[in-house]
């Protein structure tokens, strides 16, 4: 049950002093009375938690020179760069993300409109003729005006802060709104330098496949020879011969692969043809650089993730509503002004004896309503608890992922000078082969072998620094670093 007081502040023949006295009783007696309906006993439970306790590696505090927002340059391609910036430009997944977050700023402006004073007006003007018919007493077909003018005014005085609440939680929901479209763009750029990357090494295995087909080629034609020679037998040719199938099919695959990621990144991108004349980057993948990896995680870099930072003005937003849900147990006051003229002519609206001014305050409160006051701030509590488990949720996720690539980033360290230590015997292989060849010790048939061997160990470093890349990519992403 809700009760409501008026009281006109200017009525003609009223007493000030019996308006004020009344006014004042009527406002301590439902003071009085709003313990009928009040939010006792509602509270969250839920607390944030920390999520970094007993992760390796260790997760700190301060921020270390290599956490750039522009990290990404440092793969010093310039088609990468356009491509992502294309897909900033165009990704319709990402335009979505920005219509949310106008969306968002729009509902801030309702908000704060609540706070704000209101003023109406309105004005009739009709032209009335009576009927000819004798009960009007002589009145009959005459034409008369009919003018109606009404200026209202009210504001909602918000003393226990509902409406500021509501504008509160409308401000988080759009900071989580451009934190979520943050989030958005952060991945979609990751996004494509990772799918470039797997082009590209996509790419370089289509032409080392080339390479070592036509290398298996060469040695089938050398058994042939050494077949016609009486050096070698059947066997040795058939087995030469049942490699080539399986390369070219490991090419064709490759080739389908190639396509498959040109497609996603024209997805990406926005465009299906702005990937259709991409140039394969010259890099020798044999001289790759190996880079440390740092042992710690700086957790205000973790803390600058867009999807972190939503959560967060997520469980401030679910906050400011449950202030809201909490306020609607108090009084609302309202401030009121009318003034109303009615008139036979819109020349005499003003001057005319029919006119009312009048206002006051205007006072409501909650006494006996059910229990739907308590229902909906218990409601509301619960997405409190909701928001904080959520945001307890993903920092921990967000902490576990950064651990995991730069554990995974450390392990590449040390895959790679291993990786770089036998792509060098294979080298040193192949050369010691090729000089007995050229003395005259050997066969060309071991020489090939030692090229071969070469080839694969190039293959599988390709993949590695692949790895590489793609790590350097999500670990970019996953500490936040996509932002401006």
């Amino acid at each position: 049950m809700t009760s409501h007081f008026t009281q006109p502040l200017f009525a003609r023949r009223s007493n000030r002093w019996a308006c004020a006295f009344s006014l004042s009783s009527a406002a301590l007696a439902l003071l009085l009375l709003g313990g009928c309906a009040n939010p006792a006993g509602i509270e969250p439970k839920a607390t944030v938690h920390d999520p970094a306790h007993g992760l390796t590696p260790a997760v700190t505090t301060g921020a270390p020179e290599w956490a750039r927002t522009d990290v990404w340059l440092d793969f010093g391609d310039a088609q990468l760069a356009h491509l992502i910036q294309q897909a900033r430009d165009n990704n319709p997944s990402l335009a979505v993300a920005q219509t949310r977050l106008e969306k968002a700023k729009a509902y801030v402006g309702l908000a704060d409109a609540a706070l704000q004073p209101k003023v109406n007006g309105k004005f009739e003007m009709d032209r009335n003729t009576l009927s000819k018919n004798p009960v009007f007493f002589g009145l009959g077909g005459k034409t008369y005006d009919a003018d109606l003018a009404i200026l209202g005014a009210s504001w909602e005085l918000d003393f226990f802060g509902k409406n500021e609440a509501t504008l509160k939680a409308a401000l988080g929901q759009t900071k989580a709104s451009e934190a979520d479209w943050q989030a958005a763009r952060t991945l979609l750029s990751s996004q494509v330098a990772r799918g470039y990357w797997q082009w590209v090494r996509v790419q370089a295995q289509i032409k080392l496949a080339q390479a070592l087909l036509q290398e298996r080629e060469t040695q089938l034609k050398l058994i042939r020879q050494r077949l016609a020679e009486g050096l070698d037998t059947q066997l040795e040719l058939r087995q030469a011969q049942a490699g080539l199938p399986e390369i070219r099919g490991a090419i064709e695959a490759l080739i389908e692969q190639r396509d498959n990621l040109q497609h996603a990144l024209g997805a990406l991108v926005g465009s299906m043809s702005a990937t259709a004349d991409l140039k394969v980057p010259a890099i020798d993948w044999t001289q790759w650089k190996i880079e440390a990896v740092p042992d710690e995680v700086p957790l205000d870099l973790i803390g600058r993730r867009p999807d972190v930072l939503a959560s967060k003005w997520r469980v401030e937003a679910t906050t400011q509503d449950r202030a809201t849900a909490k306020a609607a147990f108090y009084p609302n006051i309202n401030l009121s002004f009318n003034a109303v003229a009615l008139s036979a002519g819109f020349d005499r609206i003003f001057n005319s004896p029919g006119q009312l001014l009048g206002g006051g305050p205007a006072i409501s409160l909650p006494l006996f309503d059910g229990g739907r006051l308590r229902a909906n701030l218990g409601a509301k509590t619960a997405d409190v608890d909701a928001a904080v488990n959520s945001y307890n949720s993903v920092v921990l996720d967000a902490v576990r992922e950064v651990a995991d690539l730069v554990s995974t980033g450390q392990s590449l360290v040390k895959q790679q000078a291993e990786q770089k230590l036998a792509l060098q015997t294979a080298i040193d292989a192949h050369h010691i082969a090729q000089q007995r060849f050229e003395a005259g010790l050997i066969t060309a048939f071991p020489v090939l072998m030692a090229k071969s061997n070469v080839l694969n160990q190039e293959r599988l470093t390709i993949d590695l620094q692949a790895r590489v890349l793609d790590n350097r990519a999500a670990l970019w992403r996953a500490l936040g670093s996509g932002m401006p």
